[in-house]
């Protein structure tokens, strides 16, 4: 027995045994051999980079579950939306996630026999979707520095991919990549290209290369093949082909036919002017060249054309002394036909970017070709020049970004909001303009988006287009002054070489292939026709405008602040109180049109901005809330998933912002140093602000609504999507709407006189086309003891119902106005030593100076009060009166006494009995009235006689 079980243990290879890459266990002698020719291993690895179209590979699971949030509950996206288009799925050369209103999770389990490492390439350019990777043991224990690449780094929208590496130990790792999309709609894919684990157990075969790769014995990974060459399957090197009649891009699998070239082979380029402004148009093949000139019927490369005089410049730009146009020099303009020139007299540049004339690319304009692994295309460029426009160029592979840019240094206008109209409506103020003509003709699936960066905002996705698309034209205003770049971007999505663009199409929900062997590229293309961006602080200048001239100048002075132009230009004058200069360089804004009051409640600062210093007189009430211009954190209603994990938004408000700001940090942040890790973090300051939070462990219990102090928020608590909700303050009113912005009714009651303050962040995005907007309501509550609470509303806990517009509620005793004369209480004690103590108490509807008491002490007056006196005279009269109606009584009391008398005596004298019977005597009839009647007079004298013996 004992042989028997060392001969089986000898058969059956340790599970701790584990190869080095570009090795194999061989069970034959149970040692580790190298790799053959043509096949690869990574040992104690596994490499995943080819998935299969809609199935996912061996061992990876996808779940999706929907989650409770108010605002996509509000749109539809309840429990009852469908989450299975959200979920991870394989795309050919991808796995793919598209976020959406559900949670998707990617889980794979892996044993590892030694300590090992992943590492996986990803695509993230969605902010709103959370996209979070977890590594967890077998008892789903978070592994040891989780925080260090738990919270993959966002990638740009122009196709960047970035590399994550994990650190995993030894035993079983379930590794998760979750997605939560925080919008209602569809959001960018979250992609991931590839896998690469370490640290598993052995294999005991090596994996052949595919096609259009070959490795060398011993070999970790495949390699692809270059240009023009190819490989089958298991190949150890590359065979060439024809350099006459064939080609084929890097990594191909077989050679493709050299066509006869045509016209889309080639592109018209110009010399640089010379000295005596002249040049021609040259031709030149599209790199790399893969057409056949030779063949009967192809088109042949045009020869040079004669010499002619150089093309004018676009507007604002002038040739010089130099073989390019460049923008004119400061205070100088041109129509592009003439040179740059100084002004006429009292006159100033109109500062502009315009782009018509597409003889070579202007200085402030850049192009660039990114492959789908962000590397760089290696036909250059990825927009070509053709005089008349400008367009995508050819002969890259499927799913490159092709890029076109301009920057904008800042404009010149600060933007705002102006009254229009006979009713006084308030509508925004536009601080510059881009416009654009453009043309997009694709035969299979293509995109082309419009985006803008700043370094404040990050990219934004503006507006997007796909198919065809016949010439036309887009206006986009700019409403928010920041140092922009504005960006064009082109995407062919087709089936490569490589399968790859199918992934990103499939993602999107698009799809195609590339059947005609890469020549559809020569109809799918974009075109721009013109550009312009207006009122911009550089750039050059096509026309001038009229401005101040100082008689002490040479030249045009702009008006200081808060200051308008005269008409005719000779001089500025100051605002009307509590109205700003804007647009003062704008010829219809000259004079005093140009003043524009501030919005409610808002008062204007040496008049260059509207701002409140939370001290305000609205009607007849006057409101000190400088106690609550403080930034203040209100927590939001949680979002839980089926599994549990929870999200919830953390607002931050600075009510009128004359202090310090309120800011929204993203801790999320990683990277290989601290300083790249400080380069990725950011933060946002604005009058109100909200971050996405992802609870740790530690005990946050908070209910919704409730205001974070110090100790609340663990450690292990992080934030990210930060984003602005009020970057401008444009009026405080009682009024329960203002321009687009209204007041939910929920918080509408007619029994309070609520101040509203409205705010604005004008910046447009794909699912805030308005940009966002919050309302925050303050209401007087006499009954708060505290500082203040603030509230969501019942029905959207997460304070909005569509994500783009906010409503908060305010109830503070501070929030009560201030105390007016009439609005105290005089009540007196009494005098002690000459000194009488007057105490004034407020009423509850309002709130005192100082939070004590007001009690003066005043000298005692001998002065009876007027309340003294009319109490006294009223008790004097009630005395009269009841002593008159006593003596009226006793009088009536004594009359009827003598009647009573008087018929006594007179009935005794008439019947009496001699012989003294006193029963006789007694016996009197009865009195047919006790009391005198009105023609009876009283006598004043009786005269009483004895009886005769």
């Amino acid at each position: 027995l004992f042989v028997l079980s060392t001969s089986v243990s000898r058969l059956v290879p340790s599970t701790d045994i584990s190869c080095e890459a570009g090795y194999y266990y061989d069970l034959g002698d149970l040692s580790c051999r190298q790799c053959r020719k043509g096949t690869y291993s990574l040992g104690g690895g596994i490499l995943l980079e080819s998935f299969q179209q809609d199935r996912l590979p061996d061992g990876f699971t996808s779940q999706v579950e929907t989650f409770r949030s108010s605002f996509t509950t509000h749109r539809g996206s309840g429990p009852d939306i469908d989450c299975s288009q959200f979920g991870w799925k394989a795309r050919g050369g991808y796995l793919a996630s598209l976020g959406g209103p559900c949670a998707a999770t990617l889980t794979f389990d892996v044993h590892l026999v030694k300590p090992g490492n992943l590492t996986y390439t990803y695509q993230y350019p969605d902010k709103d979707v959370i996209f979070d990777f977890e590594a967890q043991n077998a008892q789903c224990q978070s592994l040891r520095d989780s925080k260090e690449f738990r919270w993959p780094q966002y990638t740009r929208e122009a196709g960047e991919w970035k590399k994550q590496s994990v650190r995993l130990l030894t035993g079983q790792n379930v590794l998760q990549w979750k997605t939560l999309g925080m919008d209602h709609g569809q959001s960018r894919p979250v992609l991931i290209k590839n896998i690469e684990i370490s640290g598993v157990s052995l294999t005991s075969s090596c994996l052949p290369c595919r096609a259009g790769t070959y490795s060398a014995g011993g070999a970790r990974v495949c390699t692809e093949c270059p240009e023009n060459t190819f490989s089958n399957s298991e190949a150890s090197s590359c065979q060439p082909c024809n350099p006459v009649t064939e080609y084929a891009p890097k990594g191909s699998p077989s050679c493709r036919q050299r066509l006869p070239c045509s016209r889309q082979d080639y592109y018209e380029k110009r010399t640089p002017c010379d000295a005596d402004k002249q040049t021609q148009r040259v031709y030149e093949w599209i790199a790399p060249k893969i057409c056949r000139d030779d063949l009967p019927g192809s088109e042949q490369l045009p020869p040079p054309s004669p010499r002619r005089q150089c093309a004018p410049c676009n507007p604002g730009m002038d040739y010089g002394n130099g073989s390019t146009c460049e923008p004119c020099p400061r205070a100088t303009w041109s129509d592009g036909n003439s040179a740059c020139a100084a002004c006429p007299p009292g006159s100033t540049p109109n500062y502009g970017m315009q782009v018509a004339r597409w003889v070579e690319l202007p200085a402030f304009m850049s192009a660039a070709c990114l492959e789908p692994d962000g590397s760089t295309c290696p036909s250059g460029a990825g927009w070509q020049v053709a005089g008349s426009h400008i367009h995508t160029t050819r002969h890259h592979s499927p799913g490159a970004y092709l890029l076109l840019s301009i920057s904008v240094g800042g404009f010149r206008s600060k933007g705002g909001v102006t009254v229009t109209g006979p009713a006084g409506d308030h509508r925004r103020l536009e601080v510059g303009r881009v416009e654009f003509s453009f043309e997009l003709d694709c035969a299979a699936e293509c995109e082309f988006v419009f985006l803008q960066t700043s370094e404040t905002k990050g990219m934004t996705l503006v507006e997007s287009w796909s198919q065809r698309q016949a010439r036309q034209t887009y206006s986009y205003a700019v409403m928010q002054n920041d140092s922009y770049t504005f960006s064009w971007a082109f995407q062919r999505l087709g089936q490569g070489p490589a399968g790859a663009a199918d992934a990103v199409a499939g993602a999107l929900g698009l799809g195609g292939a590339d059947d005609d062997g890469g020549r559809r590229g020569y109809v799918d293309m974009a075109k721009i026709f013109w550009v312009n961006v207006t009122n911009t602080e550089d750039g050059g200048a096509a026309s001038c405008l009229p401005c101040h001239r100082d008689l002490d100048s040479e030249g045009c002075l702009p008006c200081p602040p808060g200051q308008y132009m005269e008409p005719n230009g000779t001089g500025c004058q100051f605002c009307p109180p509590d109205t700003t200069a804007v647009e003062p360089l704008v010829a219809a804004r000259l004079g005093q049109e140009a003043c524009q009051p501030c919005g409610p409640g808002l008062h204007a600062v040496n008049g260059g901005s509207c701002e409140t210093k939370c001290y305000f007189e609205i009607g007849d009430n006057t409101y000190d809330l400088r106690s609550l211009d403080t930034p203040v954190a209100v927590h939001g209603s949680r979002l839980f998933t089926a599994s549990g994990a929870q999200y919830y938004h953390l607002f931050n408000i600075s009510l009128c912002g004359t202090g310090e700001p309120a800011q929204c940090s993203n801790t999320i942040t990683v990277g290989e140093s601290a300083a790249e890790r400080a380069a990725e973090s950011s933060s946002v300051a604005a009058f109100i602000c909200r971050t996405t939070v992802i609870p740790g462990q530690g005990p946050v219990g908070m209910g919704q609504g409730e205001t974070l102090g110090d100790g609340d928020v663990d450690e292990q608590t992080f934030s990210t999507q930060s984003v602005a909700l009020g970057d401008e303050l444009l009026a405080v009113t009682t009024d329960t709407s203002y321009m687009h912005m209204k007041v939910i009714d929920e918080f509408v009651q007619d029994d309070f006189k609520d101040i509203r303050f409205y705010y604005a962040t004008p910046l447009p995005t794909r699912s805030c086309p308005k940009g966002r907007t919050a309302v925050l309501t303050l209401r007087c509550d006499p009954t708060e003891n505290g500082n203040s609470t603030i509230t969501l509303p019942a029905q959207w806990p997460d304070g909005t119902s569509d994500g783009c517009n906010f409503n908060f509620m305010w109830k503070s005793r501070s929030a009560c106005p201030s105390c007016g004369t009439n609005d105290y209480k005089t009540v007196k004690g009494e005098c002690v030593n000459r000194k009488q103590a007057v105490h004034y108490l407020p009423a509850k509807h309002c709130r005192p100076s100082s939070p004590e008491v007001s009690t003066v002490f005043v000298a005692c007056t001998t002065q009876i009060p007027l309340e003294v006196q009319l109490v006294v005279a009223v008790s004097v009269a009630l005395a009269l009166l009841l002593c008159g109606c006593m003596m009226h009584f006793w009088r009536k009391t004594q009359s009827l006494e003598y009647k009573y008398m008087k018929l006594v005596q007179s009935n005794g004298g008439r019947d009496g009995d001699m012989d003294g019977d006193v029963e006789a005597e007694c016996e009197l009839p009865p009195a047919e009235s006790c009391a005198l009647g009105e023609e009876d007079a009283e006598e004043e004298d009786v005269a009483f006689s004895a009886p005769s013996s």
